[in-house]
């Protein structure tokens, strides 16, 4: 995520859409004893890795950003992924290519 969160830094909460156009905010979506993996408009997803959920922002996406309040909350650029500790701080910011080199150090 491009410059607004760090890692370290508590996640920030931002509206969006669901795919069928529900209401939905990022908080929920970080709720419970899972780390969130969270993509904006990313080109690949990453395998399954347990205990961690993947939610990608986009159109076509589980998520809509279609007011552009996650990019604004996130700083965040296109392919970017950020990972969410269950108690709803930034662990990671990885570019498409870094994540499985970050996720060994972490």
């Amino acid at each position: 995520m491009g410059g607004k969160v760090l890692a370290g830094d508590r996640a920030s909460d931002a509206s969006c859409r669901g795919q069928a156009g529900q209401r939905a905010r990022l908080f929920t979506v970080f709720k419970g004893s899972d780390w969130t993996l969270l993509g904006y408009q990313p080109h690949d997803r990453p395998s399954a890795i347990a205990g961690v959920r993947i939610v990608t922002v986009g159109a076509g996406q589980e998520l809509v950003d279609d007011n552009g309040h996650i990019a604004e909350a996130y700083g965040i650029d296109p392919s970017q992924w950020g990972l969410v500790r269950p108690d709803g701080y930034i662990a990671g910011i990885f570019p498409p290519m870094g994540l499985n080199r970050g996720f060994r150090n972490i």
